[in-house]
């Protein structure tokens, strides 16, 4: 009876010790997992890539891609431990995804990631209304399973954020360009004017 139940003493030690482990396991896993929210296009080992056959590195003007990258992940279609905005702009030199502006093409991103999809880009349903209103648009999105690139536009000038969720008039945000999470905070309602739907694995 004594070496049954110190038998049966040790297996339950060892049972506790796999079970911390894998939930130890697990939350290593995922806070790993989440570093992919912080990608930047600046300051990383992929910053001073070119953009195809472009004068343009990831740093100046790699928020398409970078934010394409961070959405792969976030929708389970790529994991992230041997993936970053560098392979995916690696992949994309080689195979005519950027062009000799540096501009994405972004069919080509399902080449690589063939669970990641480009679906549409949608204009007018965005452009002219208030935060309210486009805070809410964003969420339908959300809601219908897709994922979602905002295009910024100022002037000139053009930027690329993925979304991450939707509360209220609030909308958190994956910023390759700033350590910003908010982005109405960050960038007025009014130069919100396109988004990028993608469908993904999860």
């Amino acid at each position: 009876m004594y070496f049954i139940k110190h038998k049966l003493a040790i297996a339950g030690a060892v049972l506790s010790v796999v079970m911390s482990a894998a939930v130890l396991g697990n939350s290593l896993i995922y806070a790993f997992s989440e570093d992919y929210k912080n990608w930047k296009q600046y300051g990383s080992s992929w910053s001073s890539m070119y953009l195809g056959t472009s004068s343009d590195t990831i740093a100046q003007s790699g928020c398409a891609v970078t934010a394409a990258a961070i959405l792969m992940v976030h929708s389970g279609s790529v994991t992230n431990e041997d993936f970053n905005p560098g392979v995916m702009v690696d992949f994309l030199n080689q195979n005519g995804g950027l062009n000799s502006y540096g501009i994405l093409d972004w069919y080509a991103l399902s080449d690589y990631v063939p669970d990641f999809k480009y679906v549409s880009n949608v204009d007018n349903r965005l452009y002219g209304s208030n935060q309210a209103e486009k805070a809410q648009e964003l969420k339908k999105f959300l809601d219908e399973g897709y994922y979602v690139i905002v295009k910024i536009s100022n002037g000139n000038n053009m930027h690329f954020v993925a979304v991450d969720s939707v509360n209220g008039s609030r909308v958190t945000m994956m910023d390759p360009g700033s350590s910003k999470t908010s982005l109405f905070d960050k960038y007025p309602a009014d130069t919100v004017t396109q988004v990028r739907l993608f469908t993904g694995k999860n």
